[in-house]
């Protein structure tokens, strides 16, 4: 068995068999002298406005999400949520906050953009952080709401309950 090389070419030329020199530690070595926690140093040769453009580097918008109960009513809820599009993908994150129950169940909230058509389906996840604990998982309700619930599709509708969720889906 051999050692696998491959040349370090500086200048932006093609490396070819010719060029096939360099020891593999020595290029991970070379990556990793161009990384620190804070940021990619400008020796790695990466152009962050090329990262910006992907929406990769993208600020998170905020929005404001509309509770509603799949049957009866909450007296008491709030909610805020931040999102990112990347192309025509949504990453959200939402807190649902059920202060008086009422005669609400089933926990139905507004997404910040609709939903692409025939993309129904799986959109998120999250935990009950107050009082049980439990897994959430978030279906789509039409084109512009998710439906949340427990893993086991038993309702998160108590007074008190917080309700942490990320997701992704299309939009159009």
């Amino acid at each position: 068995m051999g050692i696998v090389t491959v040349s370090l070419v500086a200048d932006g030329t093609t490396a070819d068999v010719a060029d096939v020199n360099t020891p593999i530690n020595t290029i991970v070595t070379e990556i990793n002298g161009n990384l620190d926690n804070n940021n990619i140093k400008a020796a790695a040769g990466i152009d962050p406005t090329k990262l910006a453009s992907t929406g990769f580097l993208a600020e998170r918008t905020a929005w404001t999400p509309t509770i509603t109960a799949s049957t009866g009513a909450f007296t008491t809820t709030s909610a805020s949520g931040r999102y990112v599009t990347i192309g025509k993908n949504i990453l959200f994150e939402v807190q649902i906050t059920i202060t008086t129950v009422g005669t609400g169940s089933g926990v139905i909230f507004t997404l910040p953009v609709g939903l692409k058509p025939g993309n129904a389906g799986f959109i998120g996840s999250g935990r009950e952080d107050a009082i049980t604990g439990k897994m959430l998982q978030v279906k789509a309700s039409g084109l512009s709401a998710g439906a949340v619930s427990y893993y086991d599709n038993t309702s998160p509708s108590s007074s008190g309950m917080i309700l942490r969720i990320n997701g992704h889906y299309e939009t159009t």
